[in-house]
């Protein structure tokens, strides 16, 4: 988790319970490392694999329920290894563009 520090942004570069988030830019809000919980936005967060996860917020998540169910959510958690930083030299294409134009 070193790459990383609440309030950074990263983007989603990997989603196989929904794919329409990659690429798409969340904020860090909390890390959950492997076996712990963590409380945030009126949820339990359990990470429940064998590696670090962040909860993370941005409009347009889904968040996956006990019960299985992907509801629309603010926050979500993610694994760490499927997010990309986004600091540093990193700058998106369309804000190079626009630091360009006179």
């Amino acid at each position: 988790m070193s790459k990383f520090k609440a309030g950074d942004l990263a983007m989603i570069i990997s989603c196989q319970l929904v794919p329409e988030l990659i690429g798409k830019t969340v904020e860090l809000v909390m890390p959950v490392l492997p076996g712990d919980e963590a409380n945030h936005g009126g949820r339990d967060w359990r990470n429940q694999t064998d590696r670090p996860a962040w909860v993370v917020a941005a409009e347009g998540l889904y968040v996956l329920t006990i019960k299985g169910n992907l509801e629309p959510d603010q926050y979500t958690l993610m694994p760490d290894h499927k997010l990309m930083p986004l600091r540093g030299d990193f700058q998106p294409e369309q804000q190079k563009a626009k630091g360009v134009e006179a």
